[in-house]
């Protein structure tokens, strides 16, 4: 039937629940379902889904880190996006592509294909002790987490000023400072540029923690925010992860290639089949436990650590467009 539709373009009121429609690249587009399990932004802050995607999937990546294993989830992604006929089911087989990518780099850094050492491979012997160690892995985790805490902290910056003003970004500019100053104090470097850093950032969020509030009540909720920097270590801790997962992947891998290569023996046909049948089912569990952890932990890290230091506030309405819908009839 002919229906009559009134269309009004008018500025939003203030308190008013505004519904919010995301719009990225290609590229963060592919991670709109993981902002989704968690909460949209509201519509006066930034979207983060274009800021975390590179990092989620260098997370992924470094999680399997399994050179055989990421070659395996580009194959099914790859077969399973020419076989699917709906839109956001090859969207989804987009972002694991990407995903097993991410894997693929991370294993060839590591040396590790199927829980196998890279450099004991034949036509890869010449490589041997050119790939990443776990010391280097686990400082390459830290300075990872390091770079993502700052740049959180610098779209706080960016989005407090946005909504409030400048005023309310200057005390997310001293713990910049003061994080940048105590690093290069860690490693005892530029002393006296650390020193001034670290003092100019204690005096930013001393002062400059509540615009709003006297000079007496700033410096009081000053202390109570410089009571948080022991959550920021934690949350530095926390990247640790990347290194612990990757590195249990692996270690798993080696022991299922271990024990197939005991049972074998002496190469007769049991042997042969014993060996192939625990290499299946013992890749198998490994890749689908390490696949899921690899996906869970980076999202923990986005979620909490990421969001928090950039000051993410969430809870967003998700836009429904105005439609016709038909109710089924019984």
């Amino acid at each position: 039937r002919d229906m009559d539709v009134v269309w009004r373009d008018r500025t939003p009121r203030p308190g008013e629940d505004i519904p919010v429609l995301l719009r990225n690249n290609r590229f963060a587009r592919l991670f709109h379902p993981i902002v989704e399990l968690f909460s949209l932004p509201m519509p006066t802050e930034m979207d983060l889904t274009p800021w975390f995607a590179p990092f989620f999937t260098l997370f992924f990546g470094l999680c399997l880190g399994d050179l055989g294993y990421g070659l395996l989830l580009f194959l099914g992604a790859t077969v399973a996006s020419l076989v699917s006929s709906l839109a956001h089911q090859r969207s989804l087989f987009r972002l694991i592509q990407w995903l097993s990518l991410a894997t693929m780099l991370a294993g060839i850094l590591t040396g590790t294909i199927f829980g196998a050492d890279l450099g004991r491979i034949g036509p890869f012997s010449g490589l041997a002790g050119q790939f990443l160690g776990a010391d280097q892995l686990f400082q390459l985790a830290l300075w990872i987490g390091l770079v993502q805490i700052l740049f959180g902290m610098v779209l706080r910056t960016v989005n407090r000023s946005r909504q409030f003003g400048f005023v309310y970004g200057v005390s997310s500019i001293g713990w910049i400072l003061l994080v940048i100053g105590l690093t290069l104090l860690w490693y005892a470097l530029l002393p006296l540029v650390s020193t001034i850093l670290i003092g100019a950032g204690l005096v930013l969020i001393l002062l400059f923690s509540d615009p709003e509030a006297g000079i007496l009540k700033r410096f009081g909720l000053g202390l109570w925010d410089l009571y948080g920097i022991s959550g920021l270590f934690g949350d530095l801790l926390s990247y640790i992860r990347l290194f612990a997962l990757g590195l249990s992947s692996s270690i798993l891998g080696l022991v299922v290639n271990d024990i197939a290569l005991s049972v074998k023996g002496d190469g007769s046909i049991p042997g042969w089949f014993f060996f192939l049948l625990i290499l299946l089912v013992g890749h198998g569990m490994n890749f689908g436990i390490a696949t899921l952890s690899a996906f869970v932990h980076p999202m923990r890290l986005t979620f909490v650590e990421f969001y928090k230091n950039a000051g993410f506030t969430g809870g967003g309405k998700p836009y429904s467009p105005f439609a016709k819908r038909l109710k089924p009839q019984s």
